[in-house]
């Protein structure tokens, strides 16, 4: 936050009122939010790759006592709702990622669209070479 504050990455858009980090500047939105989202995102499913590890082996060590079948179920059920728990955190997150990828590369082309009425995108050209023939 003190870095965005001091490189004034913060926008604030007109409309809404809503103030942000990247709303004009992609390379802002590439270092202050993206970034960072995505190194919570791949530190956040190491640690759960290692806590799935280590809880397999404990179940693993569990299941091997004879006198430890309710522990197991008790460990099998913790797996369960953190792994359900899990995907539903990480498919949201993940797709928010893929979203802020998906804007920062294309957002200068429909910047240039949307400012320049003499640019033509590809896509213009190909349907009106499509109605032509």
């Amino acid at each position: 936050t003190g870095l965005a504050l001091a490189f004034s990455a913060i926008d604030g858009d007109p409309v809404s009122g809503i103030c942000y980090v990247g709303n004009t500047n992609v390379h802002f939105l590439r270092l202050f939010v993206l970034g960072p989202l995505t190194v919570y995102f791949v530190f956040g499913v190491l640690f759960l790759a290692i806590g799935f590890f280590n809880l397999w082996r404990i179940r693993i060590e569990v299941q091997k006592q004879q006198h430890g079948l309710e522990n197991v179920t008790k460990v099998t059920q913790l797996m369960s709702k953190i792994g359900i728990f899990s995907v539903l955190y990480t498919v949201p997150a993940l797709f928010l990622i893929l979203v802020l990828f998906y804007e920062q590369r294309h957002r200068p082309l429909w910047e240039q669209a949307a400012l320049c009425s003499c640019s033509s995108t590809k896509a213009d050209t190909d349907i009106n070479i499509n109605r032509l023939s």
